[in-house]
């Protein structure tokens, strides 16, 4: 029961099992369940990234006993990112798809420090590596609302 609770929460219910590009579909999933279940409601949204990262790092270092180091199929981490992403954002559609995009570009390209964050044991690589790239997204996105 316990390693069916793990698996289920770090493939984000199962979506780390998607046969192609699960990070990507589990970001897909997470904005648009915050597009159509969350207010855009910047207290409500950091209270679901606190909530996400404290259960990222229960279980994601257990998930990796189970799956192996930094596998495809831990996908909570992606929707921790997305959402840290979308912190302080305009809920439209056109913000929620630039923070995607992004969001999916700087997690695969992995610019400096995540490359190295993800070296990170226990399971700190593979949060970690994530929440930055949330974080550069949402600077990203705050740099194009004020210069746009």
């Amino acid at each position: 029961m316990k390693d069916f609770i793990i698996k289920l929460f770090s493939t984000f219910f199962f979506a780390g099992y998607f046969p192609k590009a699960p990070g990507t579909f589990s970001s897909l999933i997470t904005i648009a369940l915050i597009w159509f279940f969350v207010p855009g409601n910047f207290v409500l949204l950091l209270t679901l990234a606190i909530i996400l990262f404290v259960i990222n790092i229960l279980v994601v270092g257990r998930a990796e006993n189970i799956f192996g180091e930094d596998s495809k199929k831990i996908v909570l981490d992606e929707s921790l990112g997305m959402i840290i992403s979308l912190l302080s954002i305009q809920k439209s559609l056109l913000f929620y798809s630039l923070a995607f995009i992004l969001f999916r570009g700087i997690d695969i390209i992995k610019p400096f420090p995540l490359r190295e964050l993800e070296k990170l044991g226990g399971g700190w690589g593979v949060i970690l590596d994530d929440v930055f790239a949330g974080f550069y997204t949402n600077l990203i996105l705050h740099l194009i609302i004020i210069f746009y």
